[in-house]
């Protein structure tokens, strides 16, 4: 079997500290593991050295931010860790934690770990987004067009509160600063600290003597009274028990402040504001904003009641008003006139009513004026019609224009360059885009569902392009607001399919993003949200070719999770539903889509130990390809190509046909060389290549052809040398390093070259422990490291250094049988320890020491004998198995040297 694996199929906001605004805030998806944490002694260890801890971004009166870098996920992360010591704290520091991980909502803030540092202090890690709070977008928002642009956001926030009280969590603390604007226009409900279960028992209260009287109005008051005074219901001032009623006080206060442009309280210090709050409700909206509307006002006066039992029962009976004003429909909250409903009418139908108006104004005029009169009134009527119509038809020409342009940009454009492998040129339009959508007609585009689905489906293109770059926090938002605004649409055209499929592929493209960083079950989630909206349309013809891809999806999870029958089951029914959704063989996508049906299924295959059927799926895949392969300056259509060919040739070496994987290998080669010629300086591309050279010199090794295996093996070598001088920290780029040199020293090896072999080998050495010291924990890393030993093991035994030979068979014996032992079901790590005796049985036979060589090989033959019989069609275990056993008889026969 080759050294190297094949690349899979391709398939980040900080809560402000408790109490503060935050200009950078987070969103990071949550990790379900606080529901046995119970107290800090119960956290996870995490050295201080994994993060490198940065500037303070936000601090409360519990709490701070902090910038980091997440040294093991190479990623910019936010820390929360706690301002002061005391039970208290760390019960409602790790409480926090618990809760903020059950709530699963696309507006609520996530997190990825809670733990505590070796000193003790509990911590939590958040991935960090740029972003503002909604207090400071309200400050901007000075005109009611500009107010009511922000209404969206509140009923993302009034909703994610929705499905809190549904949990049966109570926030307690909502305030403006604690809910992101992100820069995507996802919004996200964040700090979660002061958050109650209302089906447990009532929290301690802190005592009244830690209350701050001189806090300001708009701080989270750590007394009796917890929350935030300007935003806090009458009940949670006194002290009361509190329920979802509560919560929309609070979202009802928000909805003040956004339309007022302050809070509905404002006070020198806590105590101050607490005073007045329970002394009398704010200032009547209505004078606070004359120009608002009154169904809005009257929707926020009723949240904002000061009997609880006069309020919305929950938030989700709030959202319900909220969406219903911004569809332009009638809110519960408010009583309509007669003349109000005649009014909404005439605003709905305001071209029959302007007709009519007209029609009756002119039969005045005529009763009235003379003809003369009349027709110099008819005249002025129309030449100001003409100059209406002309500044209409203008705007509408506008708008029509520019969603053109962003069409093309995003679409036609991107069409156009990604066969070429340019897709960074798109990278400055993303912002350009969102810009043009929040700014262009906003208020319309609160109650026009095609309007929404237009800009959700620029914002999915835009998670492509930004996936494409790997820049996977942009990639993330643009999908997270795609899915938002769908589901918007959805809210005004129900029976909308096209914004039903729109959600379903931005789930489903979040799943790739989650399963391509690790995160499973943040996938598995997704995956599932995608199925949940595509139930009613299964057999659909244009939902066939998504289906599929759930399918493969959900493959590659199982895959992972370590699930190979349920991984294999799907990818059956993946590459199944892809030859159904491929029926036309002019679909592109559809067609690459099965192609990598195929390949999937070829790699279950040789997870399972099929060669065979490896070998014969894979060459399924490559057909497909050759068969649409198209126009050769496609990129992305040869870089699938090539792809394609190695995995054939990989499975070919597999079960020891070298000279038809070599016959793979260069088809590989060429097609890479191709796509480097055209673009010298893209280094996926160039990496690519060098892991087609090191695949060729592999299969020239076992033909025999010394000569071209060092050729190529230098090449590889020469290549990554120089990507490597340009990389900073790329851990797959070293690992390529390491395997590069010490596929060298194994071509020098073979053309008895030994200590030019050695010097390649130790040079392999340093660079994989230099990727192990960096990443312990990682069992790739391990393995290379352990070839890479075993290697130069074996070139210091053929070039009669036996006891350095002794000293590297033993440290990879030892570092294998550990690997083993925390991972019994990798077979991997068996056949590194299988390796090792075997190399340290020719390492104690030169040395003489006849009886500890004869334990090796029987040793190495046992490990041999059992992984064999697990994978019967490997060449490469069944030759190293015969080998050990010959070695055995030979040392038990006394007749071997």
């Amino acid at each position: 079997m080759t050294d190297d694996d094949e690349a899979a199929r391709p398939t980040e906001t900080t809560p402000a500290a408790n109490d503060d605004d935050a200009g950078t805030v987070a969103s990071v998806r949550r990790v379900p593991v606080f529901d046995e944490i119970r107290e800090v002694a119960n956290l996870r260890v995490v050295d201080r050295d994994r993060y490198e801890v940065g500037a303070e971004i936000a601090r409360g009166g519990m709490g701070r931010v902090l910038e980091a870098w997440d040294s093991d996920q190479k990623r910019r992360v936010a820390i929360k860790v706690l301002l002061r010591g005391g039970a208290d704290s760390a019960r409602r520091f790790v409480r926090e934690a618990r809760v903020t991980a059950r709530l699963q909502h696309p507006s609520i803030v996530p997190l990825y770990e809670v733990a505590r540092w070796p000193t003790g202090e509990p911590f939590f890690a958040m991935k960090l987004v740029a972003g503002r709070s909604l207090a400071d977008v309200v400050s901007h928002a000075k005109t009611l067009d500009a107010k009511l642009a922000l209404l969206p956001h509140l009923v993302d926030a009034t909703e994610a509160l929705a499905y809190a009280h549904d949990e049966g969590i109570v926030h307690r603390d909502l305030k403006p600063s604690n809910v992101l604007v992100g820069r995507f226009g996802e919004t996200v409900v964040i700090d979660w600290g002061l958050a109650k279960d209302v089906r447990e028992p009532d929290d301690d209260p802190l005592p009244s003597s830690r209350r701050d009287s001189g806090r300001s109005a708009q701080l989270t008051a750590l007394g009796q009274a917890l929350g935030t005074p300007c935003y806090m219901a009458p009940e949670q001032a006194r002290g009361e028990t509190v329920d979802r009623r509560t919560d929309v006080y609070a979202l009802g206060a928000m909805l003040y402040h956004a339309l007022a442009g302050a809070p509905p309280y404002d006070g020198e210090s806590s105590k101050a504001t607490i005073e007045r709050v329970l002394a009398e409700p704010p200032a009547p909206l209505g004078t606070r904003a004359p120009d608002a509307p009154r169904d809005l006002v009257a929707l926020v006066e009723k949240a904002m009641a000061r009997d609880p039992a006069d309020r919305y029962p929950s938030a989700k009976e709030m959202a319900a008003d909220l969406e219903r004003f911004v569809a332009g429909q009638r809110v519960s909250a408010h009583t309509y006139s007669i003349g109000a409903l005649v009014g909404r009418w005439i605003a709905r139908h305001r071209a029959v009513v302007a007709v009519a108006s007209a029609m009756l104004c002119a039969l005045i005029v005529t009763s009235v004026l003379s003809v003369r009169r009349i027709a110099r009134e008819r005249d002025r009527a129309d030449e100001q019609k003409v100059i209406a119509d002309a500044e209409r038809r203008a705007a509408v020409l506008q708008r029509d224009g520019a969603e053109r342009l962003v069409e093309f940009m995003l679409g036609d454009l991107r069409t156009r360059l990604e066969p070429v492998g340019r897709l960074d040129v798109l990278g400055g339009v993303a912002s350009k885009v969102d810009e043009y959508y929040r700014t262009t007609f906003p208020s319309a585009e609160l109650r026009d569902a095609a309007a929404l689905l237009r800009r959700a489906e620029a914002l999915a293109t835009l998670g492509g392009v930004e996936s494409s770059k790997r820049n996977i926090d942009a990639a993330r938002a643009a999908y997270l607001s795609s899915v938002q605004l769908a589901e918007r649409a959805l809210r005004i055209a129900p029976e909308s399919e096209d914004a039903e499929l729109r959600a379903a592929e931005s789930h489903a493209r979040l799943a790739e993003l989650a399963t391509g960083e690790g995160n499973l079950d943040e996938a598995a989630r997704e995956i599932g949200a995608s199925r949940a909206l595509l139930a009613r349309h299964i057999g659909a013809s244009r939902w066939l070719l998504l289906a599929a891809k759930l399918d493969g999806d959900e493959a590659f999870v199982k895959q992972q999770q370590g699930d190979l029958a349920g991984a294999y089951a799907a990818a059956v029914a993946a590459r199944d539903g892809m030859l159904r959704a491929a029926a036309d063989p002019r679909s592109a996508d559809a067609q690459r889509d099965l192609a990598w049906a195929w390949q999937q299924l070829g790699d279950l295959e040789m997870e399972r130990a099929d060669l065979d059927a490896a070998v014969a799926a894979y060459r399924e895949a490559v057909t497909v390809r050759e068969r649409n392969k198209g126009d050769a300056r496609d990129a992305a259509q040869e870089h699938d190509r090539g792809w394609g060919h190695a995995a054939v040739g990989i499975a070919e070496l597999a079960r020891g046909d070298a000279r038809a994987a070599l016959v793979s290998f260069k088809t590989a080669l060429a097609i890479r060389s191709a796509l480097v010629a055209r673009d010298p300086e893209n280094a996926v591309w160039r990496r690519h290549l060098a892991y087609s050279h090191t695949l060729a010199c592999d299969a020239e090794l076992a033909i025999g052809s010394i000569a071209d295996a060092t050729n190529d093996c230098k090449t590889a070598l020469g290549i990554l040398d120089a990507l490597a001088g340009a990389a900073h920290d790329d851990a797959k780029l070293e690992r390529d390093l390491a395997l590069a040199h010490k596929n060298l020293g194994k071509a020098l090896l073979a053309a008895h070259r030994q200590v030019d072999a050695m010097t390649e080998m130790r040079a392999a050495v340093d660079v994989a422990e230099r990727i192990v010291a960096a990443r312990p924990d990682n069992t790739t890393t391990q393995q290379v490291l352990l070839r890479c030993r075993r290697w130069l093991g074996t070139a210091e035994l053929a070039a009669k250094k036996l006891d350095a030979a002794r000293a590297s068979y033993l440290a990879s014996l030892e570092q294998a049988e550990r690997l083993a032992a925390t991972t019994p079901d990798d077979p991997t790590a068996r056949e590194e320890v299988a390796a090792a005796r075997l190399l340290g049985g020719d390492v104690e036979a030169a040395l003489g020491e006849r009886a500890r060589a004869r334990d090796l090989y029987r040793a190495a033959f046992e490990g041999y004998s059992a992984l064999a019989a697990r994978s019967p069609h490997d060449a490469t275990i069944r030759a190293s198995q015969r080998e050990a056993k010959r070695k055995l008889e030979c040392v038990d026969s006394g007749g071997c040297r």
